[in-house]
């Protein structure tokens, strides 16, 4: 029966190849491997592919990291570096932080969220776990394992079942994974505090000698994938993840989330860009890739074994 079924979904994705039916199945011409496009203010699910498809998220991991802080503590409280630095692997993404040098909070999520900061990822864990649990003698390893607790408990807590965080900065692990659904969860609640949007939004910051300048060309005029109405809000990127976006957007009093996981280095832009435009009323879908019917049943297989996607 399976094998029947499979067969008829073949011919269906050939048919449509064939035919053009584009419109009936928009979701062939993204380059990501999940997506969604979401109604900020009513949460309504306005697009999807493979919404709920375990992928890694790479650095977009950090917007929850940053709900969690900005719930826990206050954006003017001083913060020094501690060992918490020295944990994170030599090839992650660094803001560039010192043992010894002292930030706000504020700094540090402009380290996390402007240039993907590993560093500043797990100062800010550390910071906001001593705070949560009243122990600022906490050591920076168990601090961390802490503040990861938060945020499995804050996914939990927003829908985002199919979801499982084993770090607050995204480096790749076999079992750090989510979904486009579940990311776009997170982000709605994350977009709900201000200063979060403000800073993802931020094109550069200057702090302690370091020029931060955002990497996420959506928000950044003059950039290749700068898109007017974006108001934020993080990149993401590892071999394994491959490239990931969130982007939140705001024309003539609509507010629009997409989330775009797995897709190219130039995609992401293509596919964010394209999603908003469709759901900014203009019902034209990315069509700068039409994959193969070899592609499209690839992707159906592994839709039907309900595996995280890694290559």
């Amino acid at each position: 029966m399976k094998k029947f079924l499979i067969c008829i979904a073949i011919m269906a994705i050939i048919a449509i190849s064939i035919f053009g039916l584009s419109n009936t199945m928009m979701w062939i011409n993204l380059f990501a491997k999940g997506a969604v496009l979401m109604d900020r203010d009513s949460g309504e699910i306005l697009f999807s592919k493979h919404k709920d498809r375990k992928l890694y998220p790479a650095s977009i991991t950090k917007v929850l990291t940053a709900l969690v802080v900005v719930e826990n503590v206050k954006l003017d409280d001083l913060v020094v570096v501690g060992d918490e630095v020295k944990l994170i692997a030599d090839d992650g993404s660094k803001a560039g932080l010192k043992v010894g040098d002292t930030y706000t909070v504020e700094d540090l999520l402009m380290g996390l969220m402007l240039v993907s900061g590993n560093d500043a990822a797990n100062t800010l864990a550390v910071h906001t776990a001593r705070v949560q649990s009243g122990d600022m003698d906490m050591e920076p390893k168990a601090a961390i394992e802490h503040f990861v607790g938060l945020m499995n408990d804050k996914a939990k807590e927003l829908g985002a079942e199919n979801s499982h965080f084993v770090n607050p900065h995204g480096y790749h692990h076999r079992d750090h994974y989510t979904t486009a659904y579940d990311m776009a969860l997170i982000t709605k609640a994350a977009t709900n505090h201000p200063e979060i949007e403000r800073i993802g939004s931020t094109d550069r910051y200057e702090v302690n000698g370091h020029m931060w300048i955002n990497t996420n060309y959506m928000v950044v005029e003059g950039s290749t994938g700068f898109y007017p109405f974006a108001t934020g809000l993080k990149t993401g990127h590892t071999s394994k993840a491959q490239y990931c976006l969130i982007t939140t957007a705001k024309k003539e009093g609509k507010n629009l989330i997409s989330v775009i996981l797995k897709s190219t280095s130039t995609g992401r832009w293509k596919d964010a860009r394209a999603l908003m435009d469709f759901g900014f009323d203009h019902k034209a879908i990315n069509t700068y890739k039409i994959q193969s019917v070899g592609e499209m049943v690839k992707e159906f297989l592994e839709l039907n074994r309900g595996h995280i996607v890694t290559n």
